[in-house]
């Protein structure tokens, strides 16, 4: 699995289909941390730790590698990691299917201070924001709990092409946050909800 860490900011569904394609020209020797285009030491910056819950997902295609892409994300001055699996087609009318993961920054949890109200607005607003990436349209929400803790499901058309549909989940549990989303085509829905299903923890 191919291991890259930066910070990215994908604009449009090609760009992110181009850019993961670039992502396999990466070795394990050549992992490193960009911030602002250029490369810095971890020691440089104050980033919280990114223990990951073990999980279990099924990515649907066998043939295709899933890459593994380390971000820095900043909220509230607070820095993180955030860490994306992929799986993707080179085409631009392929599918994308990912997990991201990452620690909710302990400003945000004092924000939110349990309050389920907080949380839904928290998650939807992060969502939303992640699928403009997409060109999402016409998006639909509903609450989708995973063993008692709080999300939501989203799915949505996409811009950029008509024959494309977005679905995913986001979950807060407890001070992790889960995002799993499937990028593919209308005719692929049982395939899409068969990898956002079998998301789980261990």
């Amino acid at each position: 699995m191919n291991k890259v860490t930066q910070q990215i900011e994908p604009r449009g569904l090609y760009c992110a289909i181009l850019f993961l394609a670039a992502l396999t020209a990466y070795s394990q020797d050549d992992q490193k941390i960009i911030v602002g285009g250029k490369p810095f030491n971890r020691d440089q910056i104050h980033v919280y730790p990114n223990i990951i819950p073990e999980f279990k997902i099924v990515f649907p295609a066998k043939e295709q590698e899933v890459i593994s892409v380390e971000t820095i994300g900043t909220l509230n001055n607070e820095n993180f990691i955030v860490t994306t699996w992929l799986q993707t087609e080179a085409d631009e009318e392929g599918m994308i299917y990912h997990v991201v993961h990452h620690k909710v920054p302990p400003s945000v949890e004092n924000e939110l201070n349990g309050n389920s109200k907080k949380v839904k607005d928290f998650l939807e607003t992060t969502v939303k924001e992640s699928l403009s990436a997409f060109g999402a349209i016409d998006i639909k929400i509903e609450e989708h709990t995973y063993n008692d803790y709080l999300g939501l499901e989203f799915s949505s058309g996409s811009e950029f092409s008509k024959l494309l549909f977005i679905k995913c989940r986001i979950y807060k549990i407890k001070s992790d946050l889960f995002f799993i989303c499937a990028v593919d085509r209308k005719t692929d829905i049982n395939s899409m909800d068969q990898f956002l299903n079998s998301f789980g923890l261990k």
